[in-house]
C-alpha cells in the first residue's frame, strides 16, 4: 500500500525537478544586452504620478529579458534588446488622494505596452534574427493566477517572458 502511494509522489517529484533544472548552454548574462532608449520620454515608466523614471521597473524588465532569454539561446549567440517605449501595467490616479501618489492602480483599462527592437547574432556576428515588436496583452489580468503575481511589475515581466518564449523557442 505504501509503495502505491510513494511511486506517484516520486514520479511527480522527478518531473518537477526536471522542470526547474537550470540550463547550462554556455550563455551568460553578458551575452544578453538590454538598453532603454530615452527612458525619460517613455509613456509611463514613472515611480509616481508626475515622478521620475522608475529605475526599479527598468531593472526588473532587464532581468526578465536576461533570465527568460538565456535558456533559449545557443552558445556564442548574442541578443541585444532595446526598449524604445514603455507603458507599465496600471496607472497612477491623482484623484485617489495625495497619499496614493505612489500607488499604481491595476485595472483592465490600464494595459501594459512595451515597444522594443532586438537583434540576435551568432558567434561570428552574423545576423540571425532582428525586428521591432510592440508587446501588449488586453487580457493581462488573467495572468494573476500565475505564481508570483504579487511581485512588483508582474504583468510587465510576464509580457516579456511570453514574448521571449514565443520569439526564440
Amino acid at each position: 500500500m505504501k509503495i502505491r502511494l510513494a511511486l506517484p509522489l516520486l514520479i511527480t517529484g522527478l518531473l518537477l525537478s526536471a522542470c526547474t533544472t537550470p540550463v547550462d548552454n554556455g550563455v551568460t548574462a553578458a551575452d544578453i544586452t538590454v538598453e532603454f532608449q530615452n527612458p525619460d520620454k517613455f509613456q509611463d515608466a514613472r515611480d509616481s504620478f508626475g515622478g521620475s523614471t522608475d529605475q526599479s521597473a527598468l531593472d526588473t524588465l532587464r532581468a526578465a529579458v536576461k533570465d527568460s532569454a538565456r535558456p533559449h539561446l545557443k552558445a556564442g549567440q548574442k541578443l541585444q534588446v532595446t526598449f524604445t517605449d514603455i507603458d507599465l501595467a496600471g496607472e497612477f490616479e491623482p484623484q485617489a488622494g495625495p497619499s496614493a501618489g505612489h500607488v499604481r492602480f491595476i485595472k483592465a483599462i490600464y494595459t501594459p505596452r512595451l515597444t522594443l527592437t532586438f537583434e540576435l547574432t551568432d558567434a561570428a556576428g552574423a545576423m540571425l534574427r532582428q525586428g521591432q515588436r510592440t508587446l501588449t496583452d488586453m487580457n493581462f489580468q488573467a495572468n494573476s493566477l500565475r505564481i508570483g503575481s504579487d511581485q512588483p511589475f508582474f504583468y510587465d515581466k510576464v509580457l516579456v517572458q511570453d514574448w521571449v518564449h514565443a520569439e526564440f523557442r
